[in-house]
């Protein structure tokens, strides 16, 4: 008769799979990731919230914190989603880097709490979260970030979250860099669209919108031509090219 293995050593020998659990998380984004401003010009930046599965639509609330650097923009007002607010918090100074981002020195929060964990209560997934209007300093340049982090989240969830990126809005010149199209040698003629300094990458590629003059026709003197050229970030200039076509 053969012997019994122990019990530990069965257990020892089933391969076990620990699956990950999928935790819920609540989510405020922006509707526009990136925004070109003028100095001084104000700018719309609007929130949208929602949770993420396997969580309900309804919980008891969240506790959000607004930064943005103010060396390069001032707070003018908000909108926020009225459902359960709380009072809002005063702008504090960021000593503690709470978004992880040195250049973002200042914030404030909003929290919005419902005991009964009802929120956003009559509010439906997608929501309007927030409307906050900011105006450039005179003089900004370059880029900065208005970020988002979480005061508090309902049962301890996860938090997700995207910057919005305000880029100063660029100043674009246009220079013949070949002004000769000549149809029988083949010879293409081209114009070089360039921004005042190069675009920061943070602001992704600038499409800029052309149109076309003179009297040869686009698609039957030349090649025809789009009326955009993009300038990729990072980039200060595009090139468009024109080719004349035999006819």
């Amino acid at each position: 008769m053969k012997k019994l293995k122990p019990l530990w050593w069965l257990l020892a020998g089933i391969g076990w799979q620990v699956l990950p659990t999928v935790q819920a998380a609540q989510s405020v984004k922006p509707t526009a990731p990136i925004l070109f401003a003028d100095s001084q010009a104000n700018i719309a930046v609007n929130l949208v919230y929602t949770i993420t599965t396997p969580d309900t639509d309804n919980s008891t609330g969240l506790g959000l914190r607004v930064h943005y650097n103010s060396s390069a923009l001032d707070w003018v007002s908000q909108t926020p989603y009225a459902g359960q607010l709380q009072p809002v918090g005063a702008i504090s100074a960021d000593l503690q880097n709470l978004d992880g981002d040195s250049n973002t020195d200042k914030y404030w929060v909003l929290a919005w709490v419902d005991a009964n964990a009802a929120w956003p209560g009559v509010g439906k997934t997608p929501l309007s979260l927030l409307s906050s209007n900011f105006k450039a300093k005179a003089g900004f340049t370059g880029a900065t970030a208005i970020r988002f982090s979480a005061a508090a989240t309902a049962k301890n969830t996860s938090f997700q979250t995207s910057p919005v990126v305000v880029c100063a809005k660029p100043t674009v010149s246009i220079t013949t860099t070949d002004a000769i199209a000549n149809e029988k040698d083949a010879n293409t003629a081209s114009f070089r669209i360039s921004l005042a300094s190069p675009l920061p990458s943070d602001c992704g590629n600038l499409t800029i919108n052309y149109q076309l003059g003179g009297t040869a026709s686009s698609g039957n003197d030349y090649a025809a031509l789009s009326g955009t050229v993009t300038i990729p970030a990072g980039s200060q200039n595009a090139d468009i090219l024109l080719t004349p076509l035999v006819d």
